[in-house]
Order: structure tokens, then C-alpha cells, then sequence
């Protein structure tokens, strides 16, 4: 029951109308075949002097052979967002590299790319960070490009609070910030 209720609220994300742009949020280890995750992460943007705030709720299904299928929604206070990724697993070893490839639509399409290390500081603390990059397919293409770096820690058995930094390299990149709870089916 409690499955088919998270993969009903995963399966709602590609209703949402599209928009804003998510980061990251995970490590770079992969669910288990047949498993799934759902998050939330309030955001904030910081683009010199003008910050904006979002909601983001992610999903992710562990489809096995180290490979996973990412969703994610965006709600800003003017604008929406909607992607999703698949993620691949090369090392397991500490730290884990994963690489994903996906795409998203704001108020123009995108593709996403990102390279992602983690490892284990404790038994309940992991490290994460990496390369995170979008090309902005629109009349003028932009390339938006960040540095990000984030703790999991594991709150309870199957829940996980995490915060993240993202640095914006470019103009149309402006830094990220945030933080919310993970919880695992």
C-alpha cells in the first residue's frame, strides 16, 4: 500500500505545469531495483541581489544494473519546473561517481548533465559533490554551470535530511541553496 501510494505522488510530479530549475539533492549511489524515493527541499536563489524561493519535490526509482530514473518539480512564485534524469553508477568504491543525463522544461527546454562523488564520513553522514551543468535551448542558448556541494545525514531508518550549496560559475547561474528530508519505500 505504502509503495503504491509513493509511486502515485512520483507519477503526480509530471502533472505539475513546467518551470524553475533544481539542483541536485542526492548522493551518487543508486536505489536497489524496485525501490523508490520521494523528497522535498525548500530553495533559495541568489543571484546578487535579487533571491527568489522554491519548493522542489524530487522522486527517484531504482531500475537496477546501478541506474536510476530521477524526477523532479519546481514551484516558484511566478514560474514552474519539471525534469528528469537518468543517473548511472561507475564506481561504488568511495568515493561513488555517478553521471546523469536528463532533460527539463522552465520557460524553455533543457538538458542536464551532472558528475557526482560521495562518500561515507560516518555510518549515518555522507559527503557529496560535483559538476552540474544545463544547456538552455531558447533563442540565445545558455550554458548555466555549478559547483555543489552537500551532506546526507540519515535521520531515521529510511528518512535522510539533506542541505546543499550550489556555486553559480556564470551569469545565468546564481548560487543555490538548500534543504530538506528524503524518505525511502
Amino acid at each position: 500500500m505504502l509503495r503504491t501510494l509513493a509511486l502515485i505522488i512520483l507519477a503526480a510530479t509530471f502533472v505539475f505545469p513546467p518551470g524553475a530549475h533544481a539542483q541536485v539533492m542526492k548522493t551518487a549511489v543508486t536505489l536497489p531495483r524496485g525501490d523508490l524515493s520521494i523528497g522535498g527541499a525548500p530553495t533559495v536563489f541568489i543571484d546578487g541581489a535579487v533571491n527568489e524561493i522554491a519548493l522542489f519535490v524530487y522522486g527517484q526509482y531504482g531500475l537496477g544494473n546501478s541506474t536510476n530514473l530521477r524526477v523532479r518539480a519546481g514551484f516558484y512564485e511566478t514560474t514552474n519546473y519539471i525534469g528528469g534524469n537518468f543517473e548511472w553508477v561507475f564506481s561504488r568504491a568511495s568515493p561513488a561517481v555517478s553521471f546523469s543525463l536528463g532533460g527539463h522544461y522552465q520557460q524553455d527546454p533543457g538538458a542536464d548533465a551532472t558528475l557526482n562523488f560521495s562518500g561515507a564520513l560516518s555510518r549515518y553522514l555522507h559527503l557529496y559533490g560535483g559538476i552540474d551543468a544545463d544547456l538552455i535551448v531558447d533563442d540565445d542558448p545558455d550554458l548555466p554551470l555549478w559547483a555543489f556541494l552537500g551532506t546526507s545525514y540519515q535521520l531515521l531508518d529510511r528518512v535522510d535530511i539533506m542541505v546543499e550549496f550550489n556555486y553559480g560559475f556564470v551569469e545565468v547561474a546564481p548560487h543555490v541553496v538548500a534543504g530538506g528530508f528524503v524518505f525511502y519505500f
